[in-house]
């Protein structure tokens, strides 16, 4: 079920994406010195920017403490190899409780201070930025180092503070003091971690908007460019482009009609939270004779007549509630309404494709 002529280059959601003393240490204690901690403000208006670069010592957190005071609505931006956790996690303490976003632009962010990039809300990454973590240790020497038990819960406690899961607190105190384990897109996904690779998604919506835009000026018709276009965009998760890629191999469109390939990539676009993939999933579900999936299909079509805003493709959900529901026994609408309720996506997408509200 296809959306093709919203394109979202002036979504205000993609402006904004651009405007974008201590016993256990991480980083030897002889390397560290005080980080520099400073605010500026982008000529644009957009949100005020507290940078940390440096080793995170004791004293940070009470810096950090002074300039959030001033300026609770900002963007954390990371460079540091770390250093001490306690001040690390007082300050993502600071940066969680003000639902602060946190950001790394160029460079390394490791240990300590990727304990503060994980109390982001949203963490971002950018092209040239990393993230780091690697478990927490003692120096007794300048030669020794020896992981820290006791240092770890401390972390473990703070990271479940953060109301972060299990595996997200294992990932990021498994590696040995001399390693370092670096966040990579398919860790984040492994782990259910929300993150914002910021350049690659935004690659995902310019290619997903230059598709519209081709696909338009053809009369709605999919050229090779087209499903290139749809192609990398849904490859690098965005939604939008999901579902219209489904709708491609749903119809025919440019490719090879393929139902199992357009029921993936519509389940791909559902997972992340998106409405019209709701519907499309139930038009073409909802085509089966199998109780089972037309149970999915009512599920669906109640996800899609809830979220959708008005518009045809919210009427057609509608009609889709009744249709299935015809068809199935009431047990079996009892079962679709109750997973309609439990239905949480594995990531909401912020960038959404829907009908235009009716005026």
């Amino acid at each position: 079920m296809s959306n093709s002529g919203r394109s979202l280059l002036n979504r205000t959601n993609k402006a904004a994406c651009l405007s974008l003393a201590a016993i256990f240490a991480i980083t030897p204690i002889a390397k560290n010195r005080a980080a520099e901690i400073t605010i500026s403000k982008p000529s644009n208006d957009g949100q005020p920017i507290i940078t940390i670069s440096g080793d995170i010592v004791e004293g940070d957190q009470d810096k950090f403490l002074t300039l959030a005071r001033k300026v609770p609505n900002s963007i954390v931006s990371l460079k540091s190899p770390g250093g001490l956790i306690e001040p690390a996690m007082e300050i993502g303490r600071m940066v969680w409780f003000n639902n602060m976003t946190t950001f790394v632009v160029d460079g390394e962010c490791a240990s300590a201070c990727g304990l503060i990039w994980l109390a982001g809300i949203p963490r971002v990454i950018s092209t040239n930025g990393k993230v780091g973590f690697h478990s927490v240790y003692t120096q007794p020497t300048k030669i020794i180092a020896k992981e820290s038990s006791s240092g770890n819960a401390l972390v473990g406690a703070y990271l479940n503070s953060l109301k972060l899961d299990s595996k997200v607190i294992e990932y990021a105190t498994e590696a040995s003091p001399r390693s370092m384990k670096w966040l990579t897109e398919a860790d984040a996904e492994a782990m259910g971690l929300k993150v914002l690779f910021l350049d690659r998604e935004l690659k995902a919506v310019d290619d997903y908007d230059a598709a519209v835009q081709r696909s338009v000026k053809a009369g709605g018709k999919a050229d090779r460019q087209v499903v290139e276009l749809y192609t990398s965009a849904a490859r690098l998760g965005f939604a939008g482009a999901q579902n219209n890629l489904g709708d491609i191999y749903e119809n025919g469109n440019g490719v090879t009609k393929d139902i199992p390939t357009a029921i993936y990539w519509y389940t791909r676009s559902a997972e992340r939270g998106e409405p019209t993939a709701y519907y499309s999933l139930s038009s073409i579900l909802g085509k089966s004779e199998d109780p089972a999936v037309l149970v999915e299909a009512l599920k669906f079509a109640i996800l899609a007549n809830t979220h959708l805003p008005d518009g045809s493709n919210k009427d057609g959900a509608l009609k889709l509630v009744k249709d299935i529901s015809d068809r199935i026994p009431p047990s079996y609408r009892i079962i679709a309404l109750e997973l309609a309720k439990k239905w949480v996506p594995l990531y909401q997408e912020k960038l959404l494709i829907s009908d235009d509200p009716t005026p």
